[in-house]
């Protein structure tokens, strides 16, 4: 079978199976044959439609086309439309004349300098989206930028495509070990509690076992002080308070659970649509409201290599919404305490994984007929961790 231009005839008569014999007789294929409304349907090839013409004629069978279809076909079709034509070769050249600007920035490396300050100190500088990439003065844009940001050690740039690349490295910063000569740091307390227990390493302690001290009270300072023979202050030395400070304080617990909910029950329906994200400015195509009065959206962003290779600032997301009935429910007092329970192992789990000590758990589950609640309080243990850097006194 020809596939590329193929033609749906329509044929009725008396002597319509006289005229399929004869079609079989000289080896013409017919294809999708169905009858109906006291007329057969089939498709043929155009090359065989002519051969069609004298069977019909003997037979006596009127022969109508019903639909024509295939490359022949539609190139007439958009030989009518001129506009067709031309358009691939507009769109190619569109794209090939955006690859010649700027269409995206991006930073890698950066830790204090964020994308916005790099974007003001462009704008400054004259560049923009959409400026010619011959216009962009890259050996002037690294000696400005090292200028004017001298916390950064080394930067590259360079253009990749539409797109500037800016690589920077920054002065490393400093780790919680490290303190400047004229600073020291003391050890705070993290959270209002009791102290547990004390361990003094370095520095001098301010604390004792079972006194109460509030969130961000110093538990060891970092300095000593070194007395004379006559009690006066001979020295003072600084570094870093170091030591193990344990404090007990309550954790309040407050969850609620509305029993009143709605479950979603889905239908079949489907509507499809495609989201153009041009700068940060989302468009839907087509514009057409969505009809659902209750629904739920799907996401996924299509990989569009094109896009991606000249690095242009537009994305496009295809939007699924699925329709659905909501479906007031409520929960039993039985499934209410479950889930509950499970809020607060998930409390519990992730105390635990930061370390935390749980000595202690009051917490209760009370219902009425509206809400379930979770309350109570855990008494934990934890270790303080926490420092404030201080001036010498002077």
């Amino acid at each position: 079978m020809n596939h590329f231009t193929i033609v749906e005839i329509c044929i009725y008569g008396e002597q319509a199976e006289r005229f399929f014999n004869l079609c079989s007789y000289h080896n013409l294929k017919l294809y999708k044959i169905r009858f109906q409304d006291d007329s057969y349907y089939f498709k043929i090839s155009a090359a065989d439609y002519f051969s069609l013409k004298s069977y019909a004629r003997k037979t006596k069978v009127k022969c109508k086309i019903i639909k024509k279809s295939g490359i022949y076909y539609l190139i007439r079709e958009f030989m009518k439309r001129k506009v067709f034509i031309f358009l691939p070769f507009l769109c190619v050249c569109i794209l090939i004349l955006s690859s010649n600007f700027l269409w995206n920035v991006h930073l890698d490396g950066n830790q204090s300098i964020t994308s916005d300050m790099v974007r003001d100190f462009l704008l400054t500088e004259g560049v923009t989206y959409g400026m010619s990439l011959k216009e962009i003065p890259i050996q002037k844009l690294k000696t400005d930028f090292r200028k004017k940001y001298p916390q950064v050690t080394w930067v590259s740039m360079y253009l990749e495509g539409t797109c500037l690349r800016i690589s920077i490295k920054e002065n490393k910063v400093q780790n919680p070990d490290f303190y400047q000569e004229n600073y020291y740091m003391n050890l705070v307390a993290p959270v209002s509690g009791v102290v547990d227990s004390v361990l003094l390493r370095k520095g001098t302690l301010v604390v004792k076992e079972g006194m109460t001290v509030k969130k961000g009270d110093a538990l060891i300072l970092g300095k000593v002080e070194i007395p004379a023979e006559d009690g006066t202050i001979k020295s003072t030395s600084y570094c870093k308070a170091d030591g193990d400070i344990f404090l007990l304080y309550e954790y309040p617990i407050n969850e609620s659970l509305d029993l009143n909910y709605i479950e979603k029950e889905y239908t079949q329906n489907i509507i499809q649509k495609f989201e153009v994200v041009w700068k940060e400015k989302q468009y839907l195509v087509p514009l057409k409201k969505i009809s659902f009065k209750t629904y739920d959206i799907m996401s996924e962003v299509i990989d569009i290599p094109l896009i991606s290779v000249l690095s242009l600032p537009v994305s496009i997301n295809r939007n699924r919404y699925y329709e659905y009935n909501p479906i007031e429910k409520k929960y039993s007092l039985k499934e209410a305490q479950l889930i509950l329970d499970k809020k607060l192992s998930k409390i519990l789990k992730t105390l635990e994984e930061k370390g935390v000590q749980i000595i202690k758990k009051n917490v209760k589950i009370s219902t009425n007929s509206v809400h379930a609640n979770l309350k109570g309080t855990l008494l934990l243990k934890i270790k303080c961790d926490e420092y404030e850097t201080l001036e010498e006194d002077t």
